[in-house]
């Protein structure tokens, strides 16, 4: 079950001492439900972005493929993921990935976003998965008036289209644990 991405908000750093507005950044929060246990999706996403990062070419950086259908237009980046250690809190069934990626090609043209990448666990067999990333519009005062009219719904489009798409990496990694995990089927006659 995909819920919305809460409105973005705009986040303004200011000097005090000097008086100025330093940038304005913009947070985007997505969640999502997976119906599998927090232990086999936390060793999936713990195993590297080989285990969780949709389409990705796993080279040195990792990439992967950002892909959003707005209407009948469709927008597709390939980005640079880096990420950090996975954070347990095992006790309290959650983990947190942290997690940034910027376009592969002309980055300077589009957002870099920096996040988290989180597990919670809700139930027994249901997990939350939750990215809240930030980013900072490109091209100053213009980028920001782009970002304002169109940029952040791509941003929040393409944060939703990704959000699933891990979703689905780490669903069937825990079927893959689950089945492995499994006793074997009893053979006829033994």
């Amino acid at each position: 079950m995909a819920f919305p991405v809460i409105a973005p908000v705009h986040v303004w750093l200011r000097n005090r001492r000097l008086g100025l507005v330093l940038a304005p950044w913009t947070v985007l929060w997505v969640e999502r439900t997976i119906e599998k246990p927090f232990r086999s999706l936390e060793a999936a996403l713990a195993a590297g972005p080989s285990g969780w990062l949709p389409g990705a070419d796993h080279g040195d950086p990792a990439t992967a493929e950002l892909d959003v259908r707005l209407g009948t237009s469709r927008i597709a980046r390939r980005v640079v993921v880096r990420t950090g250690a996975v954070t347990d809190w095992l006790d309290h069934g959650r983990c947190r990935l942290p997690i940034a990626w910027q376009a592969a090609e002309h980055p300077e043209r589009y957002p870099r976003l920096v996040g988290t990448l989180e597990l919670v666990s809700v139930a027994p067999r249901r997990t939350k998965l939750v990215l809240m990333a930030t980013y900072h519009p490109p091209a100053g005062p213009a980028g920001e008036a782009a970002d304002r009219a169109v940029v952040h719904v791509v941003a929040e489009a393409s944060l939703q289209a990704f959000v699933s798409r891990i979703a689905a990496v780490l669903e069937r990694a825990a079927m893959s644990d689950d089945l492995a995990a499994a006793p074997p089927f009893p053979h006829g006659g033994e």
